[in-house]
């Protein structure tokens, strides 16, 4: 059952869905250049890279839900100047720049939104809240597309922002009605301030090994993952020669077996170590990489994403969960913002790897191959580090 905060973040998350698939299609259509195409994706996460530390120093010295409501209101005004503004060759630089605007503020938000769930729910419900949101994103990722295509079978692309808009819009509403009391003191903030608090955030998960060391394991997951996920379109048409109209009916297996995982991670998370947990749904990711080259027929291949989909997705919410529970409050959101640049730094990486691997090669096989390598070597080092810090807090104890 959606919460004012699950709903809120369903809303928020639809939005920046729909802003990513929006601009593009209209990029697209006035410069028909696939390369200023690929640019305005790139500036897409781009904030995630380099926006996403500060975004924790400021969910960290200021009133969460106040940052969150005020990201939310400018991305809904931003949304209305995409409708606003004259759609032609002269003035895509303006809609690339308003749809990095709202990547920005996207970026802001997670880390502020994981360090506020603490805060309005007790420990024990925190793994519900988590396997919620890793349900919310899933379902979206399944309708974004669905929902872009049927909209625009009846109404001008410029419309689609408004929608955007509004949706926004509607996730401020939620978000005021959350009742929320801030417990910390507003402190002064300034350039020293940040760079200071930006150190004691990546100081904090340097010194917790547990944490540096799966964040560094996402590193590797995440790279194995994408080499594969950002051909994947690619994957469906040239391998298997599905026509594109057919290719978003396997996505959509894929997306339910994310929605399965987040669901049954409430299951195991409290029953098994978080480690054992992460540990094997790791295996299984890199396993199912390996057996990707088997598979015969698209759907085969969709089943097993789905498969890998599922794992990962227990893997996010266990993390979560964990993360949120052994981190203090006051330094949550740059936990966050710091864990999560790590695992993202790969992921530009990977695409342009397994990009020019398939240039050169032209065979599927190798990234397939790439992706397991990677993930299980990911898997070596973290159980590797991990066993070495068990044995030096055994001996620290006797």
């Amino acid at each position: 059952m959606l919460t004012k905060l699950t709903f809120s973040y369903l809303n928020t998350s639809s939005g920046y869905w729909l802003t990513s698939f929006l601009v593009p299609l209209i990029i697209l259509d006035l410069t028909h250049s696939a390369f200023i195409v690929s640019v305005s994706s790139a500036l897409n996460i781009l904030p995630y890279i380099l926006i996403t530390p500060f975004a924790g120093v400021l969910g960290d010295h200021f009133n969460r839900k106040i940052v969150i409501m005020s990201g939310e209101l400018v991305c809904s005004f931003t949304a209305v100047l995409l409708f606003a503004i004259p759609y032609n060759e002269a003035t895509y630089p303006i809609i690339i720049t308003l749809g990095f605007i709202i990547s920005v503020f996207s970026s802001i938000h997670h880390p502020v939104f994981q360090a506020l769930i603490p805060e309005l729910y007790k420990e024990d419900k925190i793994k519900n809240v988590n396997s919620q949101v890793s349900m919310i994103d899933s379902f979206v990722s399944i309708i974004a597309p669905v929902s872009i295509g049927v909209i625009l079978m009846g109404l001008d692309k410029r419309y689609l922002s408004l929608l955007i808009s509004f949706i926004y819009f509607i996730s401020f509403v939620t978000i005021v009605m959350v009742d929320y009391k801030n417990k910390r003191a507003n402190s002064k903030f300034g350039f020293k301030i940040i760079m200071v608090s930006l150190h004691e955030g990546i100081n904090y998960v340097a010194v917790n090994k547990s944490l540096r060391n799966i964040a560094a394991l996402f590193f590797f997951v995440n790279f194995g993952i994408r080499v594969v996920f950002s051909n994947l379109i690619w994957i469906f048409a040239v391998v298997y020669g599905i026509h594109e109209d057919k290719i978003p009916l396997y996505f959509i297996t894929i997306g339910l077996g994310a929605i399965v995982g987040a669901k049954g991670a409430t299951l195991v998370i409290g029953r098994y170590s978080d480690v054992l947990i992460i540990s094997v749904c790791t295996a299984i990711i890199a396993l199912c990489s390996l057996l990707f080259a088997f598979a015969k027929t698209p759907m085969e291949l969709s089943i097993m994403l789905a498969v890998s989909s599922m794992v990962q997705s227990i893997i996010i919410v266990t993390f979560f969960t964990y993360r949120q529970k052994i981190t203090e409050i006051n330094i949550l959101s740059r936990v966050v913002a710091v864990t999560r640049l790590i695992s993202y730094l790969s992921i530009p990486f990977a695409a342009l790897v397994s990009g020019r691997l398939l240039i050169d090669s032209e065979s599927v096989l190798n990234i397939y191959i790439m992706s397991a390598l990677t993930i299980a070597l990911g898997l070596c080092v973290f159980l590797f580090f991990h066993r070495k810090s068990a044995c030096r807090t055994t001996k620290a104890s006797v």
